[in-house]
């Protein structure tokens, strides 16, 4: 069994406006807490990252693609109703666990600059031909591997430059705070510290061109692109750049 626990802070019940989101307590079983960490860590992720995802996809193709028309008291009383074994149609299963699926030999992968943490982490990274993660989610370097693409994603701005990873050797940063891999930018060269305006590729037009979305607040913004879906990306890139 699932439970789940409301949590406010103190402005919520001063009945002031709130800067931080409201936040679940879920409390899972053993059993389906092993296997959730599982599929978690085998494919980058945070426990409570695949547990979002599930239930993001869920509340998606409940309304079939129509989030104006979620009847929110449905999808609760549904959520908390035991006697159901899922809170989807049978016919959803597949496309529930789509972004968890076996991840290619060579992918393309969306990589944050961590320019909302450090400016400096992008410069770093387009200036010295590498792809790095940091802080407390650096070890994320390790699901990169040799050929991968590597599309170096902007908060707030899109992407904005692309490479290929050429080594499977990880090295530290400087500051100690990361750890890298080496990049050759030979598919769409990085813009210049100094640049009046980066072009980029915004998240809406990502969305639209591969009638997919992705986890856009993350580091490593699963899921992963084929081979295929970075070809037609590097494409539209190219001409649109």
């Amino acid at each position: 069994m699932v439970k789940v626990q409301k949590n406010t802070n103190a402005n919520e019940e001063k009945n002031e406006p709130s800067k931080e989101r409201t936040q679940l307590g879920v409390r899972i079983n053993p059993t389906l807490q092993k296997i959730v960490r599982s599929i978690a860590d085998k494919h980058s992720l945070s426990t409570g990252d695949f547990i979002e995802a599930v239930l993001v996809r869920a509340l998606i193709n409940e309304v079939k693609f129509k989030p104006e028309l979620l009847d929110d008291a449905k999808i609760f009383s549904k959520a908390f109703d035991f006697e159901l074994e899922t809170i989807l149609d049978d016919n959803y299963a597949t496309p529930l666990f789509e972004p968890f699926k076996n991840i290619p030999s060579k992918k393309g992968v969306i990589f944050d600059t961590n320019i909302n943490n450090n400016s400096e982490n992008q410069w770093e990274m387009l200036e010295n031909n590498y792809v790095a993660s940091y802080g407390p989610v650096k070890h994320l370097i390790e699901y990169l591997s040799k050929d991968d693409y590597v599309f170096f994603y902007q908060s707030g701005l899109g992407i904005i430059a692309a490479g290929q990873v050429t080594s499977e050797q990880i090295r530290e940063t400087d500051d100690k705070d990361g750890l890298y891999k080496q990049v050759t930018f030979n598919l769409i060269p990085p813009p210049k510290r100094d640049q009046e305006k980066i072009k980029s590729i915004s998240a809406k037009e990502i969305k639209k061109l591969l009638s997919k979305n992705f986890f856009w607040s993350k580091t490593l913004k699963v899921p992963y692109l084929s081979n295929e879906e970075s070809q037609i990306l590097l494409k539209y890139i190219k001409e649109n750049f």
